[in-house]
């Protein structure tokens, strides 16, 4: 039977790739959803790529072979790794290329290494790199940081990890928030709708931009709408705002700009002429799109240069100062 990609199955089992790395790490996925996945992965025997991971899980200590021998002729106190749940998805991606171009001049090689969000997999990955005597790890955990620290023992780590000031490296998603709202709040935009996928990656967004109308005692209309990954679903959430007379319309990352364009076109229906759209992410997708989005951009070079400074003690800030690396970038898409 041949290899078939994820995108492909994806596409055969009619849901959004989203949706099946959902069902692949055995999160929460609509009943319709998860049935139609099985009997793609049954019709195309997709399941033996799982079968394979679990087969990278438990030979996870006879890798560290391997990535010792990756190493071999080279000072392993010059070697780094990205630990992430998936090195393809696209900040996970934006970011690792911008820690590698930080240090492409020095003597630093950077490994990457992809959980797929397994717990025992990242165990045995941190291991190895344990074992391998790694100078830093730049780590998107899904273990508890005591569990960390316990496998890295000295090995310095960044976390990854989403949200508030919840500790070093962190992206204060709060922060970004707060900066949107002011922006909306230039533009006089009270009614808003939230579309999302995640919520765990919404909250802080969502709480900074609420806070930023709180403070000036300004009047807001602000609702979320989580949508599954399917584009069905995220068709149902769209036709649900667009049904509503709204200032602005807060997409959650810049990927949900096709679904958007792809649900206009194929129903034929016209933003409203008032109604502003805003991305989260402002990557180069955002530039293809007509009108160009206005996005609320992350900075990646500056946030790895800030990873790089903490992981190899360059030099040290103040741990609890503020850092913001999101800035307003405009299009044509704000009214």
């Amino acid at each position: 039977m041949e290899k078939i990609t994820m995108a492909e199955l994806a596409k055969k089992a009619g849901v959004s790739t989203a949706t099946l790395r959902k069902f692949l790490k055995h999160e929460r996925v609509r009943n319709d959803l998860a049935e139609k996945i099985e009997m793609a992965i049954r019709e195309t025997g997709y399941i033996l790529e799982e079968h394979k991971e679990k087969e990278v899980i438990e030979k996870g200590f006879e890798e560290s072979k391997s990535i010792q021998e990756d190493f071999a002729g080279k000072s392993q106190q010059h070697c780094l790794a990205f630990v992430a749940k998936e090195i393809t998805q696209l900040n996970t991606q934006t970011l690792f290329l911008a820690c590698e171009r930080l240090i492409a001049a020095s003597q630093y090689l950077l490994l990457a290494c992809e959980t797929k969000g397994d717990a025992e997999r990242e165990k045995a990955y941190l291991s190895m790199l344990a074992n391998a005597q790694v100078k830093g790890v730049i780590l998107e955990s899904c273990l508890a940081a005591d569990e960390v620290t316990a496998i890295l023992g000295n090995i310095p780590y960044v976390s990854l990890q989403q949200g508030t000031n919840t500790g070093i490296g962190c992206v204060n998603t709060l922060q970004g928030g707060e900066l949107l709202g002011e922006y909306l709040l230039q533009k006089h935009h009270m009614i808003i709708r939230y579309l999302g996928m995640e919520e765990a990656g919404t909250i802080a967004y969502c709480e900074g931009i609420k806070d930023s109308y709180h403070k000036r005692k300004q009047p807001l209309d602000f609702t979320v709408k989580l949508c599954d990954g399917s584009l069905m679903d995220m068709y149902a959430k769209l036709k649900e705002i667009l049904s509503e007379k709204i200032d602005v319309l807060i997409l959650e990352c810049d990927e949900m700009m096709i679904p958007l364009q792809r649900y206009l076109k194929e129903y034929h229906i016209s933003v409203p002429q008032n109604m502003s759209v805003i991305s989260i992410g402002g990557h180069a997708i955002t530039k293809m799109a007509s009108p160009k989005l206005t996005t609320l951009r992350f900075d990646y070079d500056a946030y790895a240069t800030s990873i790089m400074k903490k992981l190899l003690q360059t030099s040290f800030e103040k741990e609890n100062e503020a850092k913001s690396f999101f800035c307003i970038e405009e299009g044509e898409s704000v009214r």
